[in-house]
C-alpha cells in the first residue's frame, strides 16, 4: 500500500510533533506500507520548522519533507504539495490531507489496508473523535440546499449575527452534541475537513484539490468534486483519529473567521450551486 500524507501546520509545533509520532507508531504496525510524509508549514517567525527541529524532538524524519510557505491557508498549502511534490501521484493508493492537531490510532494503517477496494469511492471519512468523545464524522449527511448556503452567507457577512450563530452552535453542541460513534460504514455527502483520505479513484478522476479559499468550506469542496466525477464519499468508522481541536482557527478572531466563512460560501455558491 502506497500512501502520501500531507499535513498543514500553523504555529503548532507541539501538535505537529505528537501527530508525527502517532503516524510513525501506526506505520510500524503494518507490513508493505510505503509512506511519504509532507509537512506544509504555514508557520510564522520562530514557529517555522525544519528537519533539524523535528530531530531535536526525536521525530523520525525518513521519507519526510517540509515545505515552508507564507501563511497561504489550509487547502491552498496542501494543494501546493499535491501539485509540486506528488509528481507520481497516480501511483498512490491514498493521499491523506489533514491538520496537525490530531493523533492516529495505532491500527490506523492496518485498518486502512483492510478496507476493500471500491473504484466508485473517491474519499474516505474516518471516525474523528473529539475531546468530548463524540465523532465529528459524518460531517454532512446530505447535500445542502442553495437557500441554506445563502442564509449562512447572510449571517457570516454580519459579525454580530455570526457571533450569535457561533454561540448558539456551541451551546447546542455542549448540551446535545454527545452523539455516540456510529458502527456502520455508509455513503455520506461530506467528510470532516480535519482529515480527508483521497483514494486512487479521486486522484485519477478529479485529479486536483485546488480549492482557492484560505479556510473553511473544504468539506463541501471535496464533496462536490466527488459528485462532479461520479465518486462517493464513504464514512469508515473503523478508521480512528483523535482530534484535539488546537488548530489554526482557534488562534483567529471572530471577525477574521466570519470573513473567511463568507468567502468560502461565496466561492462554493458560484462554483457548484
Amino acid at each position: 500500500m502506497k500512501v502520501a500524507l500531507i499535513c498543514v501546520n500553523y504555529n503548532s509545533t507541539s501538535d505537529l510533533v505528537r501527530y508525527l509520532k502517532s503516524i510513525r507508531q501506526a506505520e510500524g504496525r503494518v507490513d508493505e506500507l510505503s509512506l511519504s510524509i509532507f509537512v506544509a508549514d504555514n508557520s510564522t517567525g520562530n514557529f517555522k520548522i525544519d528537519l533539524n527541529s523535528l530531530i531535536d524532538f526525536k521525530v523520525e524524519t525518513k521519507n519526510l519533507k517540509i515545505e515552508n510557505y507564507e501563511n497561504i491557508g489550509y487547502f491552498p498549502a496542501a494543494s501546493r504539495i499535491w501539485n509540486d511534490c506528488l509528481v507520481e501521484r497516480m501511483n498512490y493508493d491514498y493521499v491523506i490531507v489533514s491538520n496537525v492537531d490530531l493523533e492516529l490510532s495505532e491500527n490506523f494503517f492496518e485498518d486502512l489496508k483492510a478496507i476493500p477496494s471500491d473504484f466508485s469511492t473517491g474519499v474516505l471519512a474516518p471516525a474523528v473523535i473529539s475531546r468530548r468523545g463524540s465523532d465529528l464524522n459524518p460531517k454532512i449527511l446530505n447535500r445542502p440546499e442553495k437557500i441554506q448556503l445563502k442564509k449562512n452567507k447572510f449571517i457570516f457577512d454580519k459579525l454580530l449575527l455570526y457571533v450569535l450563530y457561533v454561540g448558539a452552535s456551541n451551546l447546542k453542541y455542549k448540551f446535545l452534541g454527545r452523539s455516540k460513534k456510529s458502527s456502520a460504514a455508509r455513503e455520506i455527502y461530506a467528510p470532516h475537513g480535519a482529515i480527508v483520505i483521497f483514494t486512487n479513484s479521486y486522484i485519477r478522476c478529479a485529479k486536483s484539490i485546488d480549492y482557492p479559499v484560505f479556510l473553511y468550506g473544504e468539506e463541501i469542496f471535496v464533496a462536490e468534486e466527488c459528485r462532479r466525477n461520479n465518486l462517493k464519499v464513504r464514512y469508515e468508522p473503523g478508521l480512528q483519529v483523535s482530534d484535539f481541536d488546537h488548530g489554526a482557527t482557534s488562534m483567529q478572531g471572530a471577525g477574521f473567521r466570519a470573513t473567511e466563512h463568507a468567502k468560502s460560501i461565496d466561492y462554493l455558491l458560484k462554483t457548484y450551486f
